[in-house]
């Protein structure tokens, strides 16, 4: 449940930056499709990079060298 509660809290946050930052007003249609498009390109570069950081840690040696 607290990861649950977490996660939609991140991304209420992370989706509140982006409207403050770039200073959007979602009552207008294409502000609101640009808040979209930022969004989903934002939420999609950082589960690259989640991806890309997993990717790093499994290939990495763990066991010392004999």
């Amino acid at each position: 449940m607290k990861l649950i509660t977490f996660l939609i809290l991140f991304l209420f946050f992370s989706a509140f930056f982006i409207i403050s930052n770039e200073n959007l007003q979602l009552h207008k249609k294409n502000e609101a499709l640009e808040f979209g498009r930022q969004y989903y390109s934002w939420l999609g570069d950082m589960l690259g990079n989640v991806k890309s950081a997993t990717a790093f840690v499994i290939k990495s040696e763990w066991m010392p060298s004999k």
